[in-house]
């Protein structure tokens, strides 16, 4: 569900602001947005954090100790003595998940068994334990993973504070949650339930799609009782599996539902001045006709104002080199950066640059590669042709170091000395979009609104029997 580094380009938006916002203790020029959260919220699950479990920590106040629930503000900022576990290959740690998630949660749902794992989640699957009378269980995908709280520093999982609608307590809640429950009301992203923190852990609880099931195939699927927990077949894969060998396994009018329907989600989010800001392959899904969803917003950008999407660094990974832009490119020619981005304490190959930049423009671009590499296989400036003959960008592990960092160099240079290859076969309308999104000048790329001008974009997909939007044999 994750790929496996994270951006670290993102500002964090400090808690208080989001908390404020949704409290309704807002300026006057943020009264419109501050609306359209409050209108949205209430399309979504009323209380969301459930795990009431306490917890015991010292009180330094008092030089007591006290019993408080992990989605409380005293748990997030008074929790010092505890030990908290840290991040561990999760293919290795998928029983430990099981074994820790909140008692309550498996109470109210029959945990079956796995969809798979990341580099920070365990995804479970799940059906509720006590469906109303005479209709089928609800299906569920329960996304775990550790739980550090704010008081211990970094954590990959951004909190937030948030008011509950139905009991009118505060919780401190991850930021994803908060984003899904304003992004109930649109098929383009997976709906919550709940949440639940508990000590170590947390578990985001969101609907699942079980279309390719029958009800007897999973309507009876055993509880798990016993380790290890078995593995399942997810219904909505990862974009990533569309792209083999460098190949596409979509034709254009099939990649273009995909790419219309991301643009959606995005323009979604922008109505409420979120910007996702972990776009790749990893972070959408898409069912067995193409229907598609973004997932993962824990990174995402929440901006009460204009100003915020204005950022002055950025973090150059080198897991997401294909989705570097030209300025940036250019930015990592200047001879400070190369010796910094060469030298030995640099091991690691990751390289915080200063870039006065706004994010959506950074977002819309890498959602440009995504949409290039879904109609090509292979993503801009890079070359054609078989990993093992002329590498692949994207796969950081399958090269040595010095092979990686001569295709990073081969590449960078075209990005900055070659226009742009696109496939001659596709359409003039597809030709033109793709050559608007990634113009080597910023000043040249259509804005969001812009962009969904274009006629690529209006739709005419659905013009296509359901047969068409088939997926493919992902293998």
């Amino acid at each position: 569900m994750s790929s496996n580094h994270r951006s670290a380009s993102s500002r964090h938006v400090p808690y208080e602001q989001i908390f404020n916002l949704i409290c309704g203790n807002y300026d006057e020029d943020k009264r419109s947005l501050y609306r359209i959260y409050k209108r949205r919220r209430k399309a979504g699950p009323r209380d969301i954090s459930r795990c009431s479990d306490l917890m015991r920590i010292k009180d330094c106040a008092n030089k007591t100790e006290k019993d408080v629930r992990t989605d409380s503000g005293e748990y997030q900022y008074e929790a010092i003595d505890n030990e908290y576990l840290e991040n561990t290959n999760m293919k290795e740690n998928i029983g430990s998940f099981f074994q820790n998630i909140c008692p309550q949660l498996k109470k109210r749902f029959i945990i079956y068994g796995h969809y798979g794992s990341g580099t920070y989640a365990v995804i479970f699957g799940a059906r509720e334990r006590y469906p109303r009378p005479n209709c089928r269980p609800k299906h569920y995908v329960i996304k775990t993973e550790f739980h550090r709280p704010i008081s211990q520093g970094w954590s990959p999982n951004r909190m937030g504070v948030h008011l509950e609608l139905e009991s009118a307590h505060i919780r401190y809640i991850p930021m994803e949650a908060i984003i899904m429950q304003l992004v109930s009301q649109c098929k383009r992203f997976p709906r919550l339930d709940s949440v639940y923190l508990h000590k170590d852990f947390q578990a985001i609880v969101m609907e699942a799609n079980t279309a390719c099931y029958t009800h007897e195939q999973i309507d009876y699927l055993p509880e798990i009782s016993a380790l290890p927990v078995p593995a399942l077949q997810a219904c909505s894969q990862p974009g990533n599996r569309l792209i083999r060998n460098k190949k596409p396994l979509l034709n254009e009018i099939q990649a273009c539902k995909v790419a219309s329907q991301l643009l959606q989600g995005i323009m979604y989010l922008m109505d409420l001045n979120i910007s996702h800001d972990d776009l790749s392959h990893r972070n959408y899904l898409v069912d067995k006709h193409l229907n598609t969803q973004l997932i993962d917003f824990g990174l995402s950008v929440v901006a009460i104002d204009e100003s915020r999407f204005i950022m002055s660094k950025l973090c150059i990974i080198h897991a997401f080199e294909y989705q570097l832009a030209p300025e940036m490119v250019y930015e990592l020619a200047k001879p400070y950066y190369v010796n910094k981005e060469r030298s030995p304490g640099n091991s690691g190959g990751d390289l915080n640059i200063h870039l006065p930049h706004d994010v959506r423009v950074v977002h819309l671009w890498k959602f440009g590669v995504l949409v290039y590499d879904l109609l090509h296989g292979y993503s801009p400036w890079e070359l054609p042709g078989p990993a093992e003959e002329v590498g692949d960008v994207k796969a950081v592990n399958m090269h040595d170091c010095d092979r990686f960092r001569q295709l990073l160099d081969e590449r960078r240079a075209r990005v900055l000395n070659e226009e742009l290859s696109i496939d001659e076969n596709l359409s003039q309308d597809c030709v033109d979009v793709l050559r608007a999104m990634l113009a080597k000048e910023v000043e040249n790329r259509p804005s969001l609104s812009e962009l969904v001008s274009f006629p690529w974009f209006q739709g005419h997909w659905a013009d296509y029997p359901l047969s068409e939007f088939e997926r493919p044999d992902l293998g």
